[in-house]
């Protein structure tokens, strides 16, 4: 259970009592891989996460300086993200060589804005606020390349493109990784 406690100013819009509320959001991450041969997979993947409201959006302080007034809020709601994937994975040349294609969706409920609203008290004090701003969704595709060169470096290639009910053109990503695997030490203990 959140509360609070402490001074408020003159005229304040809320009372401490305001903040006695709790959360409790279902979150959950599952998947499931389907094994269709010796070379292919199919992965289907859902999860939802919650982001609550952090302490100072919550309202832990109230920031009075000359020109400037914060309060946290009551009123904020946990955000919470939802993604389904669809991903297809198929080796080529043995474990050197992998294939991989992905679809997803996802979908962000009560996006949460650091300092989005404002209230007037009845001192006319205006206090600047966080405020849920609203939802988004995102879909997309990317496919990739992954392999080993020798024993010691990893390479992938991967190319996406999205697009999101936030913006109006679509997102393109190409990404090239190249990494080494580290050689275990021996213990010299």
């Amino acid at each position: 259970m959140l509360g609070r406690s402490g001074s408020v100013p003159p005229g304040y819009a809320f009372t401490n009592a305001d903040w006695n509320r709790s959360f409790s959001p279902l979150s959950f991450n599952s998947g499931l891989v389907w094994k269709m041969s010796g070379a292919d997979s199919i992965r289907l993947m859902a999860s939802r996460g919650i982001e609550l409201p952090s302490l100072v959006n919550n309202g832990e302080a109230i920031l009075n300086i000359p020109g400037y007034n914060y309060t946290g809020s009551p009123l904020l709601q946990p955000t919470a993200v939802t993604h389904y994937e669809a991903a297809w994975v198929r080796v080529l040349a043995g474990s050197r060589l992998t294939f991989s294609g992905s679809a997803f969706h996802q979908k962000s409920d009560v996006i949460g804005s650091v300092s989005s609203g404002s209230i007037q008290t009845a001192d006319s004090d205006l206090y600047f606020l966080p405020a849920n701003i609203g939802s988004s969704n995102a879909n997309g595709l990317e496919v990739g390349l992954r392999g080993t060169v020798r024993k010691n470096y990893r390479w992938r290639v991967t190319i996406a493109r999205s697009g999101s009910s936030t913006t109006s053109s679509p997102r393109r990503r190409m990404a090239l990784t190249l990494s080494t695997i580290s050689t275990p030490r021996r213990s010299t203990w």
